[in-house]
């Protein structure tokens, strides 16, 4: 007799964008998956919609998105029924992709000890830091009053691992992986002769060296250190070929396109048409600065940049490190001028770029590549049932 396959109910906004779904299809090779979904959420890219008609190996359940104390956050809106579907449909597991503090994880914990109490409950979460100002003690509040019906935690990076192990989650109720991976399928190296057509068209030489950031145009990723160290090179090395390419939009746009023809800006519209400037690049900048409200949580831009076979200098801030895994790529967050030499250690060698290029494509496909985020999920999905 066949043994019955896990049945999964994941709840998250997450997968609204169509481009992180492919660990769904891979997650649903060995379990029922069932995502609950809602069926809009703001996002720092636009309104986001949810739209589900391509093919795909999991159901999909769409409620509507509610945000019942009037904060459109991401961690401050439940959905639209009565149930999550747990009568009809009822979960062996309940996967819910968000804070140890929110709304959606509490709305699930509630149905789970009405309709289905024998189901495990599974949270992600990404904080690394504690939550601050007048927010704390409710914060602190909800996610200690949800603690004992959690019944294991997967952290998106180390520093959330260690701030749940200081309030007492036993470390084997644990486990540090990512909440999404790279389709390496797509983010990879330019072909040949691609880089110079994709050049020409936005008005690069071939033969120029360009430093890319791409990201948000806030303060929080630090593109004043990094226009401070750009600068500071070109004037040191007196080189028109130096040019600082950034993708992205955001309040410092103006602050950007106001600094001359060295600094090309493109807003492409969304993260999902970023491929062809990463193709154009000859190595990626993360320069975030932790701030008292943020810090780096994973720094998705560089594992995308790495699987593209670029070399990447990233800021010591929150999992930075963790992620690009070689301590010559990290600099002290705001120091310009250590930024300024690790930029140019990079421009100079076309040797070390490209060794540095191979091994994060390497460490993309080994750590961060959808297949390996869809094998851990899974080999946590075991443990709990």
């Amino acid at each position: 007799m066949p043994v019955r396959r896990p049945r999964v109910c994941l709840i998250s906004h997450v997968y609204l964008d169509r481009r992180y779904r492919s660990k769904l299809d891979l997650l649903a090779r060995d379990v029922d998956l069932t995502l609950v979904s809602p069926d809009e959420f703001p996002t720092a890219y636009g309104q986001y919609h949810a739209d589900f008609s391509e093919q795909r190996e999991y159901q999909v359940r769409v409620y509507r998105c509610r945000f019942p104390i009037g904060l459109r956050t991401s961690t401050r809106w439940i959905l639209g029924t009565s149930d999550l579907g747990f009568r009809q449909h009822p979960p062996d597991i309940i996967h819910v992709e968000n804070e140890a503090n929110s709304f959606s994880l509490l709305q699930a914990l509630i149905y789970r000890r009405l309709y289905v109490p024998k189901a495990k409950v599974l949270i992600f979460v990404w904080a690394n830091q504690r939550s601050i100002g007048l927010k704390r003690p409710v914060s602190n509040m909800l996610a200690r009053l949800m603690r004992p019906g959690i019944d294991f935690y997967i952290c998106g990076n180390s520093e959330g691992r260690q701030l749940l192990l200081e309030v007492g989650v036993p470390t084997e109720k644990i486990a540090v992986c990512p909440l999404i991976g790279i389709d390496t399928t797509y983010f990879s190296p330019a072909a040949e002769g691609e880089r110079a057509v994709l050049r020409r068209d936005v008005g690069l030489a071939p033969d120029d060296l360009v430093v890319g950031f791409v990201g948000r145009f806030v303060e929080d990723k630090g593109l004043r250190d990094l226009l401070q160290a750009f600068q500071q090179l070109r004037s040191e090395m007196n080189s028109d070929r130096l040019r600082l390419l950034c993708v992205g939009d955001g309040p410092l746009k103006s602050t950007l396109m106001s600094q001359g023809p060295s600094v090309l800006v493109a807003s492409p519209g969304g993260n999902s048409k970023v491929l062809p400037y990463y193709r154009m690049m000859d190595l990626l900048v993360l320069p975030s600065r932790t701030l008292p409200y943020w810090k780096e949580q994973f720094g998705l831009v560089m594992a995308e940049a790495m699987a593209c076979g670029l070399p990447v200098i990233g800021s010591s801030s929150g999992a930075i490190p963790e992620v690009i895994g070689n301590t010559d790529q990290v600099f002290a967050e705001g120091d310009v001028n250590m930024l300024a030499k690790k930029i140019k250690d990079l421009i100079s060698s076309d040797v070390v770029r490209a060794d540095l290029g191979g091994q994060g494509i390497k460490r993309v496909s080994n750590h961060y590549s959808d297949q390996q985020i869809a094998r851990r999920t899974m080999d946590i999905y075991s443990q709990i049932v």
